[in-house]
């Protein structure tokens, strides 16, 4: 009886094992779309050493680290979009690590998302094929005006790349876990930076004019997206008197 049992428990096992082997090789094309970026944007950084990339890098993001640390930061900075900021200042003031390594850490790590985020709007929102998907995240990356951007406009990077996953699931509503997806990506996304979130709250108001049964839903999602771009707007306006 002990025999059989123990025969069962290893036909169990290797099940597991070949499911878990399984979901892998599902997800290796969604890893591959993620480190292709990041590796791809980890050989600037590697090449200049010890040297920041970009002009953003060293007169917005590095300097703002160590007003945060210090406490004399600039709040109307953060108007524009204020959850990189303190990502990175709550690193540097936490950790005191080197800003400009910091910044050379974040400059990949933010493409590699991009990439990721790209692929999953191939696959959800286009329903293209796991190797389509990742030939646009190849080609999307090793385009130099995308290559540009990361390095130094990281805001906009990160916004966009929340921007698509928000764009990733805006049709498909039809669950409580779906719905709160899409309007945390869309809100992520105004609160990274107030210009791609307002393209992307543009984009998706349009849409919601032909959203079927999930228009409702779409528009309530979207409403804390819409008091945070209002809220970035006023105060960058407010800032420049």
């Amino acid at each position: 009886m002990f025999r059989v049992g123990k025969q069962q428990y290893a036909v169990r096992s290797s099940a597991a094992i070949f499911d878990v082997k399984a979901r892998i090789q599902r997800h290796l094309v969604g890893i591959a779309a993620l480190l292709f970026p990041f590796l791809l944007r980890s050989i600037p950084e590697v090449l200049a050493g010890q040297f920041p990339i970009g002009y953003d890098t060293i007169n917005a993001y590095d300097p703002s680290m160590l007003d945060w640390k210090l406490g004399t930061f600039n709040t109307t900075d953060l108007a524009g979009g204020w959850l990189l900021p303190t990502i990175l200042g709550s690193v540097q003031k936490f950790s005191g690590a080197d800003p400009i390594i910091v910044v050379k850490l974040f400059g990949p790590l933010v493409y590699g998302f991009l990439g990721w985020s790209q692929f999953q709007f191939a696959r959800r929102r286009l329903d293209w094929s796991n190797k389509k998907s990742l030939v646009l995240v190849i080609l999307s990356s090793l385009y130099f005006t995308s290559l540009r951007l990361s390095w130094d406009l990281l805001r906009n990077v990160l916004g966009l790349g929340f921007g698509l996953l928000a764009l990733s699931t805006a049709k498909r509503l039809g669950t409580t876990r779906d719905t709160i997806l899409f309007s945390v990506t869309i809100l992520l996304a105004t609160m990274t930076q107030i210009l791609v979130g307002g393209v992307m709250l543009a984009v998706l108001g349009l849409e919601s004019l032909t959203a079927g049964p999930f228009r409702r839903t779409q528009i309530l999602s979207i409403i804390p997206a819409i008091i945070q771009f209002a809220t970035s707007a006023a105060w960058f306006a407010i800032s420049d008197f």
